[in-house]
């Protein structure tokens, strides 16, 4: 579900997000395997830069719905540790290497809290950036939390979350969203 690659010498190393047959939706294995590669990264001092993006020409369509489903259904019985989309944003906002999303296609819900917890954000013009489950009654809690951390004018942190619809990769680089 997911691939770690290093990029030659260049000190970089690229986390792929690969589930496109599912526009790369985020999964409790995925979590996991994003958790591992960090861990593989944060052991080797000559990777600097970590690049995170879809195959398939999708970032991420967002948390697979059977996988929120059932997390939806657990007890919260510990209130002091983070829940997995939590911890993957603290883990890439104080990752000790220079995180970057390169974002083509669908970044919704949770992938867009995900693409906001990096240092840099790169998109495609094109690119679909969105929180689809405001219109389906959900508040997107945590995405709109991320929306605060990006530091854009609250009055368009507002309207990206009430709305429900997409920016194009264009809109939100015009709105600071992206770099």
């Amino acid at each position: 579900e997911l691939y770690l690659e290093r990029l030659g010498d260049a000190g970089v190393a690229r986390i792929v997000l690969n589930r496109p047959e599912k526009k790369n939706s985020l999964t409790g294995e995925l979590f996991e395997a994003f958790f591992a590669s960090l861990e593989i990264i944060r052991a080797d001092r000559e990777l600097k830069v970590v690049i995170t993006k879809g195959a398939g020409g999708v970032y991420s369509s967002g948390f697979y719905l059977p996988f929120l489903r059932a997390i939806s259904h657990e007890p919260l019985s510990d209130w002091d540790r983070p829940r997995t989309m939590d911890r993957l944003a603290e883990e890439l906002r104080f990752f000790p290497r220079v995180t970057i999303a390169q974002v083509e296609g669908y970044c919704l819900g949770g992938a867009l809290a995900m693409m906001n917890s990096h240092d840099l954000v790169f998109a495609a013009n094109d690119a679909q950036i969105g929180m689809p489950e405001v219109m389906r009654g959900s508040f997107g809690q945590f995405a709109t939390s991320t929306l605060f951390h990006a530091q854009i004018p609250i009055k368009k942190a507002a309207y990206i979350q009430l709305v429900g619809q997409n920016l194009s990769g264009a809109e939100a680089d015009r709105v600071g969203l992206v770099s």
